[in-house]
């Protein structure tokens, strides 16, 4: 009774039609067959167009399996080779950002004015860069294809925070820096994480690889699992930071 029940159900709901047609179609000729009364001339034609029927009902459900499983998982349109062209416009509307990354010198270098205009604005930037005074700048160091010794990677962290450090004190804005004990597997630009409109832009740090562009990751709150997992580790990462400031014209540590 339940086994008809599904049949009728799936039938109003327009599903697996042709799998049922084939059902019947098979056991009428099945039928047939055995009475003698079908002609050997038409069954061999409707057999072959039986056997392509469930190739095609195979296939078929092979790619809604797929399809389930890409959003399972949640890897569907996350990885990018580029970054979409709306960031920048993203960037520019959020309220909060968070910017994370081992040095940020090309983040700096790119985006420092529009980091400017949103802290004259009254918008809150949080930075978080690896301590240039930690043994994780070895292990940053160790990352480049072009041989990168450690005391050249502590500079260029130095660098970012001083240019950081007197963004803040021109602007007098809303920018906390914080450093890391930790060589960051990754950097990236957290758009509004606590809001429905949070985006994360993310870009992995490649390990003496010749090629330059890195793989990147483009999360949303509707990504589900991927974007909570992240959020949750950028978090992390921020709450076990220490702030950098500004005192008697030399960065230091708190």
């Amino acid at each position: 009774m339940q086994l008809l029940q599904r049949i009728w159900q799936d039938i109003r709901q327009g599903e697996n039609i042709d799998l049922y047609i084939t059902v019947v179609v098979s056991i009428a000729l099945s039928v047939l067959n055995v009475a003698g009364i079908a002609s050997q001339f038409w069954i061999a034609p409707l057999n072959l167009g039986i056997l392509a029927l469930l190739a095609f009902a195979i296939l078929g459900n092979r790619h809604r399996l797929e399809a389930i499983l890409q959003r399972m998982t949640g890897t569907e349109g996350l990885l990018v080779i580029n970054f979409p062209d709306d960031m920048h416009s993203n960037l520019e509307k959020s309220r909060e950002l968070l910017v994370l990354g081992v040095s940020l010198m090309h983040t700096l270098r790119l985006s420092y004015a529009l980091f400017e205009e949103k802290l004259r604005r009254g918008d809150i930037i949080k930075t978080l860069l690896v301590n240039p005074d930690s043994p994780a700048c070895e292990v940053a160091a160790m990352r480049s294809y072009q041989p990168t010794d450690v005391e050249t990677q502590r500079a260029y962290i130095r660098a970012s925070l001083g240019a950081l450090c007197d963004l803040q004190e021109k602007t007098s804005g809303r920018l906390e820096i914080r450093v890391l004990d930790n060589p960051l597997a990754y950097g990236g630009l957290i758009v509004d994480p606590n809001t429905s409109r949070g985006i994360m832009y993310l870009w992995y740090y490649r390990f003496k690889t010749r090629v330059v562009n890195r793989p990147k990751l483009v999360l949303r709150p509707t990504d589900g699992y991927w974007y909570e997992s992240y959020k949750e580790e950028v978090t992390s990462l921020w709450n076990n930071a220490v702030p950098w400031q500004v005192q008697n014209d030399t960065t230091v540590r708190n």
